[in-house]
């Protein structure tokens, strides 16, 4: 008995009503809005997956990109030890043959002095600090320089060697308190220079 009017049931449903997503088209022409609608929402569907698909793949080719900078655009040497921006939103770049200054645009050489007072300077650069006063602290392989950012004004500093013309290897250069600076290498160990006032 349960069967047979489950049966009836169906077949009513089925012969002039239709029962799609629990509501139910009892006049054909609401059947006609409802395969439109159908219709129009499939199309909407699909051109948001094709603009969606296009802007995943316009977000691929802009994301940024690495590009190398080399000679050809006047950096002159490849080997970069380092680098750091001042306040002025200028980039000095510390390479093993020199110092250069980077506005963006074009870069410039600041060749550090190989001899000043008795002191031997090097343009092999591995480290650059940047002070408040915008004095450029630079660490090369023969000791430390100076380097006023405004007037390009180099100073040789003195470091403890055991020979004027010994190589070091620093390893760091870092401003701590109270205006010191310290460098580390392996020959020296570390090594403290208090900045003078004036």
């Amino acid at each position: 008995m349960l069967k047979i009017k489950n049966d009836r049931l169906c077949d009513r449903l089925l012969s002039h009503k239709r029962v799609i997503l629990g509501t139910r088209l009892k006049h054909p022409s609401n059947l006609r809005n409802f395969t439109t609608m159908k219709s129009k929402l499939r199309i909407i569907l699909f051109s948001f997956l094709f603009l969606l698909q296009g802007l995943v793949i316009q977000a691929q080719f802009s994301q940024p990109f690495l590009r190398k900078i080399g000679k050809n655009e006047g950096l002159t040497g490849s080997l970069v030890l380092s680098m750091l921006q001042d306040q002025r939103n200028i980039y000095w770049i510390g390479t093993i043959n020199g110092l250069q200054q980077f506005d963006g645009k074009e870069f410039k050489k600041m060749p550090v002095p190989t001899f000043q007072k008795g002191i031997y300077g090097s343009n092999s650069i591995s480290h650059l600090l940047i002070t408040d006063d915008s004095t450029l602290w630079i660490s090369n392989y023969q000791g430390i320089a100076k380097f006023n950012t405004y007037t390009h004004q180099y100073e040789l500093i003195k470091v403890p060697k055991e020979s004027a013309t010994q190589s070091i290897a620093f390893t760091s250069l870092f401003k701590g308190i109270n205006s010191t600076i310290y460098a580390s290498s392996f020959e020296l160990g570390l090594i403290k220079y208090k900045i003078k006032s004036i």
